[in-house]
């Protein structure tokens, strides 16, 4: 006795079937293989886009100032209480004398 199985492998419609199902297989390897190139291209603008707004942060800016130590900003009981901020202020004022007001004095303070 035959096998159904076997007469239905066989069938018209069968191969019909595993045509159409090689050729979704086909499709979702390539739309797979899609995905991941996307993903790819993704990441690697996440990472340039990170790095080149966040380069400026390795940059090191130095400003040299002439600071005079006057005796007002230190008490004699404990050196440790000094306004160290009030003579980097000053520096900062004498050098920039054009400046004057107050939000170009914080601009100003916030170089420091």
């Amino acid at each position: 006795m035959e096998s159904t199985q076997s007469k239905n492998s066989f069938s018209p419609e069968f191969n019909k079937r595993l045509k159409r199902r090689y050729r979704a297989e086909q499709r979702f390897k390539i739309m797979g293989i899609g995905a991941i190139f996307i993903a790819l291209a993704f990441l690697v603008f996440l990472i340039s886009t990170v790095f080149l707004n966040g380069y400026s942060a390795f940059k090191q800016t130095y400003i040299q100032l002439d600071v005079t130590l006057d005796q007002k900003f230190f008490p004699e009981e404990d050196l440790a209480k000094g306004d160290f901020q009030g003579i980097i202020k000053q520096s900062l004022y004498s050098m920039f004398p054009e400046v004057t007001s107050r939000r170009d004095k914080r601009t100003l303070n916030n170089l420091v």
